[in-house]
């Protein structure tokens, strides 16, 4: 079993993200996905031990009641910070962007 079908909250919103931008399905299987409600953003990425990893806020997406179109637009943008290399800046592989 994949760790994502352990957060349901986002399966809808990787599906949206994948139908619109097919690259991401690569990337969502390089990602390691984590529940973290102390996070002070609804969602953060970073890259360590050779893997994405992208932490979520799931009381904050919950009160804000984002859709799945709009974890899906999130999802994105956390991806964009993988895709243009922000992850991987010296000194900056395991910072947890977006926070």
């Amino acid at each position: 079993m994949h760790s994502q079908s352990n957060h349901p909250l986002l399966t809808n919103a990787y599906i949206r993200l994948a139908e619109r931008y097919p690259f991401f399905s690569y990337l969502y299987l390089k990602t390691e996905i984590k529940k973290d409600n102390k996070l002070p953003a609804a969602m953060g990425v970073c890259f360590k031990n050779g893997k994405i990893h992208i932490h979520y806020n799931e009381d904050m997406i919950k009160e804000k009641n984002m859709n799945p179109s709009e974890i899906a637009d999130v999802l994105y943008h956390e991806y964009m910070h993988v895709v243009d290399g922000d992850v991987f800046e010296k000194n900056q592989k395991s910072r947890l962007w977006n926070i």
